[in-house]
């Protein structure tokens, strides 16, 4: 059963490589993940759909598993964020490779052992898209949230690999 299933995980991965989508084109589903934040024990994965050329909409989620690196004062147990984003760029343009956008989002911190993270929260982000190859891709973002709880600016900057399904 094991042998089948990496089998068809790998025919799956093989098709969607050859029939993979550009930036921007609606229709694409992007998946990426901060491989640097599995080194403090948090995963940090993004979901995106382009729904046009130049809107999306992406969902983004971090979850900590260990509290070895980070403190539980100063990080939440969970994050959701969900949001449109508005992309500048388009192919005609700019190519295929390059990929500039600005949104915004809402979403939703929670700690178990600090209540003063357990908050809805909103901000905007700022990020750049370059595509390596044909699916893959890496992105770098500024990112600004403010809690409804505290009356501050939380800055913030990831970088992210992904995949174009």
């Amino acid at each position: 059963m094991k042998k089948t299933l990496i089998l068809l995980v790998f025919v799956a991965l093989s098709i969607t490589k050859a029939f993979s989508q550009q930036f921007n084109q609606s229709g694409s589903f992007l998946i990426s993940v901060n491989p640097l934040k599995l080194f403090y024990g948090i995963i940090n994965a993004e979901f995106e759909y382009q729904v046009t050329s130049s809107v999306s909409i992406q969902l983004s989620s971090e979850y900590v598993l260990f509290h070895y690196i980070v403190k539980k004062e100063k990080h939440p147990d969970f994050v959701i964020r969900i949001g449109p984003r508005y992309h500048f760029f388009n192919n005609k343009d700019f190519g295929d490779r390059n990929d500039l956008y600005f949104g915004a989002f809402s979403g939703y911190t929670w700690s178990k052992d600090n209540n003063q993270m357990r908050s809805f929260n909103f901000g905007t982000e700022a990020g750049y898209k370059y595509k390596f190859e044909k699916p893959v891709y890496i992105n770098s973002k500024i990112i600004l949230t403010s809690p409804f709880c505290r009356p501050k600016i939380i800055p913030g900057f990831e970088c992210l690999f992904g995949y174009i399904l």
